[in-house]
């Protein structure tokens, strides 16, 4: 049944509704957009920059984040054993970004989201507490001369009731309630 538009009181039929937009669907997709290597290159000097060139804001800010948090704790707290850590995290994230702009220059979608990270700490979460607990633990053990100093100026009474203290907080921590 045709629309007649002459007839008084016809609704014209609805329009159907646009097909949803894929993933990675551009408007115009021979018009792809171009990334200078070069500038790529000069902006990736800090981690998370490069990403933020790409259009990656949220990518970026989360690199940055970490290497800027990585150094704080290095420095104020004497961690240098971060240093290695934070090299390789600049040339993974160099590399991925250059991978990035070669996927965004092919037309492919690259999402802006830190979903494949969250992923990553989820699947090996049992390594990270592990590392963790050992850099904590390293940390204690460089700046132990810093306890033992604070413990050193006691009497033998209060370095007991101090012990018994932590412990009894350990026992009451750890314990299950029944």
């Amino acid at each position: 049944m045709d629309y007649e538009p002459e007839r008084a009181g016809a609704v014209p039929p609805p329009i159907p509704p646009l097909p949803p937009r894929a993933a990675g669907f551009h408007e115009h997709p021979h018009k792809r957009k171009r990334f200078s290597g070069f500038l790529l290159f000069c902006m990736s000097v800090l981690p998370g920059i490069g990403y933020m060139y790409l259009g990656l804001i949220k990518r970026g800010l989360f690199f940055l984040s970490v290497f800027f948090g990585g150094i704080y704790a290095a420095g104020q707290f004497g961690m240098d054993f971060l240093v290695p850590c934070l090299a390789i995290m600049y040339f993974a994230v160099l590399f991925d970004s250059f991978k990035k702009r070669a996927k965004l220059e092919n037309g492919e979608f690259v999402p802006d989201n830190i979903d494949e990270i969250k992923e990553f700490f989820y699947r090996h979460k049992t390594i990270i507490i592990c590392a963790s607990v050992v850099v904590l633990a390293m940390w204690f053990i460089n700046n132990i001369g810093w306890f033992l100093f604070r413990f050193e100026g006691m009497n033998w009474f209060n370095k007991i009731v101090a012990v018994l203290l932590v412990a009894f907080g350990a026992i009451v921590l750890f314990s299950r309630k029944k």
